[in-house]
C-alpha cells in the first residue's frame, strides 16, 4: 500500500493546517505484547507498492539470497478470488483480503460476504502501521534536506515537465522543488487523493468503529526506506517513466479497477506487467525489491498473528498471486486455502 499512503500525506500533510482524524473513537489496545506494531487513529491510509510503481523504478540488481526451504513448493495457481479462508493452524480460521488502493465507490461498495468477515475476526491487521505521531515527520522524509533541489537532480527539461504536471494537481513549485526524485514520481503515478478514504483506510475505519485492535505488517519506515534505498540515477528513471506515461495513467486505473472487480489476480498481473520498464532487468530487479522480498518478510509476521485465530488480513492484492505470492507462500507452510469470494 506503500503508494496510496504516499500519494495521500504528500497531498495533505503537505498543506499546512490539515486536521488529524476525529472519526470514531481509537482502536482498542492489545494488552498482550506482540512482535507487530499496532495501530493508532489517524487520518492518512497506507500505499502498497502497486502495478505503476513496480513497473517505474529502477535498482541495482539484487540475488534471491532465499534458501531452498523458503522458496515456495510447487502448489494450485491462484488466479481469481479476492478474500480467502485460511485454516490449519490449530486455530480459528483466518481471512486474508486482497485490496486495491483506491478511492473508487465501486471498490468502497464492500461485498456482504467481505464485511461480514471482518465483523466476525477478532482483530484487523493491514500493510504498515499507520500510528503516527507528527504529519510534519512524515513529511520530511520525502523531501531533500541536503540543500539540494529538484530542479538540480533533474535537470531543467525533466523539472518543468514535473513542475507543470504537478501544478495541475495544486501543488506549488516551491513544494514541488524540495521532493525527493521518487516523491515526484509518487505523485505523478497515482490518482489524486479527494476523500483520503480508499480501501483500506476504510476498512481501518470500520474495524476502529468496532472497537477491534488494528496492527501493521509493516512500519511506515521500513515502506519509506524501500524508496529512498533506490540510488538516485534509479529515481530520475523513475520520473522519467512517470512522466512519459502519465497521459494514460486513468485509463490504467480503469482497467486496473475492472479486473480486480472481476476479482481477476492474473489480469492484475498482466496489467501491471504491459506497463512495466523498457528495461527488463530493472523490472525484474523492482519486483524482486518491492515484491518478492517483501512478500516473505510479510507471510513471517502474518503467521504470528494466524496463531491467535480470527483475525483479518488486507494486504494489496497484487501480493497474493504468483509463484512467489502470499496464497502460495502460505500452502508452502501446508495451510489451507479457500476462495470464500
Amino acid at each position: 500500500m506503500i503508494i496510496r499512503m504516499l500519494i495521500t500525506i504528500l497531498q495533505l500533510s503537505l498543506a499546512a493546517q490539515a486536521p488529524l482524524d476525529t472519526i470514531g473513537p481509537a482502536a482498542n489496545r492489545d494488552p498482550s505484547p506482540s512482535t507487530l506494531p499496532q495501530l493508532g487513529p489517524h487520518r492518512f491510509a497506507l500505499a502498497d507498492v502497486n502495478a505503476i510503481t513496480v513497473a517505474r523504478s529502477g535498482a541495482e540488481q539484487q540475488p534471491d539470497r532465499r534458501t531452498e526451504s523458503e522458496r515456495p513448493a510447487a502448489h494450485p495457481v491462484y488466479e481469481r478470488g479476492l478474500l480467502w479462508k485460511i485454516s490449519g493452524t490449530g486455530a480459528a480460521p483466518s481471512y486474508l483480503f486482497g485490496t486495491i488502493h483506491i478511492e473508487d465507490p465501486r471498490v468502497l461498495a464492500l461485498p456482504a460476504v467481505v464485511e461480514e468477515a471482518l465483523n466476525r475476526s477478532t482483530s484487523l491487521i493491514l500493510e504498515a502501521d499507520l500510528d503516527l505521531t507528527s504529519i510534519g515527520g512524515i513529511a520530511t522524509k520525502m523531501v531533500l534536506t541536503d540543500g539540494q533541489t529538484l530542479r538540480g537532480i533533474l535537470g531543467p527539461p525533466l523539472y518543468r515537465e514535473v513542475e507543470q504536471l504537478l501544478e495541475r494537481r495544486g501543488i506549488p513549485a516551491v513544494l514541488t522543488n524540495t521532493f525527493k526524485p521518487w516523491a515526484a514520481a509518487v505523485l505523478l503515478s497515482t490518482p489524486a487523493s479527494s476523500s483520503g478514504v480508499f480501501l483500506d483506510r476504510k476498512l481501518y475505519l470500520l474495524a476502529q468503529q468496532a472497537r477491534k485492535p488494528i496492527y501493521g505488517i509493516e512500519t511506515l519506515d521500513e515502506q519509506l526506506a524501500l524508496f529512498d534505498g533506490l540510488s538516485g540515477r534509479n529515481q530520475i528513471q523513475l520520473v522519467r517513466d512517470a512522466v512519459a506515461q502519465h497521459a494514460q495513467l486513468p485509463e490504467l486505473i480503469e482497467s486496473l479497477t475492472r479486473a480486480y472487480l472481476r476479482r481477476d489476480l492474473a489480469e492484475l498481473v498482466t496489467l501491471t506487467e504491459s506497463i512495466q520498464s523498457p528495461d527488463q532487468h530493472t523490472a525484474d530487479t523492482v519486483k524482486l525489491r518491492l515484491i518478492t522480498e517483501r512478500n516473505g518478510i510479510m507471510v513471517k509476521r502474518i503467521l504470528t498473528r494466524l496463531q491467535e485465530g480470527g483475525v483479518f488480513i488486507a494486504v494489496g492484492a497484487l501480493h497474493l498471486p504468483g509463484d512467489d505470492g502470499i496464497l502460495r507462500r502460505l500452502a508452502a507452510r501446508g495451510l489451507q486455502l479457500s476462495a470464500v469470494y
